[in-house]
């Protein structure tokens, strides 16, 4: 049921009165011989009493219209989510989950122990996630590694185009080249501790040899090739990889350091 807003009573109760009172005042002058100015009350005080019996018939129809009985529907607390053990016949379509599924239903305490559960299962892809995750600086490094390696064929090449083998740029090259072979041997030896597969590509290996050979500093050439061979960066995106290329750098003349001698196990 509709009732009276206080707007709507004040209205009709200051109208229904005012009209009232305009009526009574119009009748007075009306008999004291201002028939004008009387008529012209009475009919504004007529109005008024409308205008409050408009309201009164609003409230009043907005009453006779039926209410709308549909209540809403109880809005049901959620269940909670339970936990069944697994059937046996869906074991199969469960195979098919990451091992880091296999991992959340574990109580593990640490990224060790995750690691360890992915070397028990071989799955080199976590080995790998979860060793990052426990050794920070290894996961920095492995960043900082391949971010640069863009940077190292993008430089190489515009020495190479240029031909500018015995510039500064070539030599700035060398130091960025040093400095990602350094990561690289870091690399490797975080690769042989964590047990996961290490790349046997680098190419900073094989751009500074090719920028050795160019300036024809084939004993650097050579000891580049080498050390790549030691830190188990083998090939180079050729048939014979860098033996191959350390073979033809000794035999332009380069010499191979005492600490590389016979790593690369080739005969001249």
């Amino acid at each position: 049921m509709r009732k009276f807003k206080k707007w709507q009573k004040v209205f009709v109760i200051i109208a229904a009165a005012g009209g009232v009172l305009m009526i009574a005042g119009g009748a007075s002058l009306i008999s004291d011989g201002d028939k004008g100015s009387g008529i012209f009350g009475i009919v504004l005080g007529v109005l008024f009493i409308m205008a409050a019996a408009g309201i009164c018939v609003f409230v009043a129809l907005s009453k006779a219209q039926p209410a709308n009985t549909t209540e809403p529907a109880p809005v049901r607390a959620a269940e909670p989510v339970r936990v069944t053990p697994e059937p046996e016949a869906s074991k199969a379509i469960s195979a098919a989950f990451t091992q880091k599924v296999e991992y959340q239903k574990k109580d593990y305490k640490s990224y060790r122990e995750f690691y360890e559960y992915a070397r028990k299962k071989g799955n080199q892809v976590d080995m790998l996630y979860y060793a990052s995750e426990m050794d920070v600086q290894f996961s920095r490094k492995k960043d900082e590694y391949y971010a640069h390696q863009e940077e190292i064929n993008s430089d190489y090449s515009v020495i190479y185009n240029l031909s500018a083998w015995g510039t500064q740029a070539a030599q700035i090259f060398e130091a960025k080249c040093l400095y990602q072979i350094k990561d690289a041997e870091y690399l490797a030896a975080k690769y042989k501790e964590y047990k996961l597969e290490q790349p046997t590509v680098c190419e900073a290996y094989k751009k500074l040899a090719q920028v050795y050979e160019k300036q024809g500093r084939y004993t650097d050439a050579a000891n580049v090739c080498a050390r790549a061979i030691a830190a188990g960066y083998p090939k180079d995106g050729t048939n014979a990889g860098m033996r191959g290329r350390l073979a033809r750098m000794i035999r332009l003349g380069g010499q191979l350091d005492r600490k590389y001698t016979g790593v690369a196990d080739i005969e001249i």
